[in-house]
């Protein structure tokens, strides 16, 4: 019996999950991520740190959501590494105005309130599920992401232009998450 429902769990495993539609990132700069530190899954950020390697920026955009969101959102937020005593990071942008371009060749440009006044790298109300800045009404299928010159302490961090494509995945689900 314990035989059987062992095969029957890892059948269920087998065809791992399906994330629903998402932005995947691609760019000359930055790493990929998983958008959650402890629980892997498809939906990536691009990763930026500073020279010591002790902050890191990550850049995501959030497709919406029904009942979360109205639209498609830049999100931009932080994460720490080595002591947690430690000073926390001031992040600052050259402006908060950031550009995106479509395939057809039609441009925008957002506000990202986040930007205009900069913020601090342990604020509490800035992770990856917080609200981000609206870049569009509805879904984006494809687009190109234009960021100012940001800076962690005052050091510019090399941000390349964003390839933005929406796509889905499938990934081995962790099941202590």
């Amino acid at each position: 019996m314990k035989r059987i429902l062992v095969l029957l769990l890892g059948m269920l495993a087998l065809p791992a999950c399906s994330t629903g539609p998402y932005l995947h990132p691609e760019s000359e700069s930055g790493q990929l991520r998983s958008i959650d530190r402890t629980c892997p899954g498809a939906q990536q950020a691009l990763q930026y740190f500073n020279a010591d390697r002790s902050e890191s920026l990550l850049v995501y955009v959030a497709l919406p959501i029904a009942g979360q969101s109205e639209g498609t959102e830049l999100r931009l937020f932080t994460w720490r590494y080595g002591k947690s005593d430690a000073k926390p990071a001031r992040i600052s942008a050259d402006s908060p105005d950031v550009e995106w371009v479509l395939p057809s060749g039609e441009r925008r440009t957002v506000r990202a309130s986040l930007l205009e006044g900069g913020f601090q790298s342990n604020d509490p109300r800035i992770n990856n599920r917080s609200r981000g800045t609206k870049l569009y009404e509805g879904d984006l299928e494809e687009f190109i992401l234009f960021l100012p010159v940001i800076r962690v302490n005052g050091e510019a961090l090399d941000i390349r232009p964003i390839h933005f494509h929406k796509t889905q995945s499938r990934y081995a689900p962790v099941f202590n998450c």
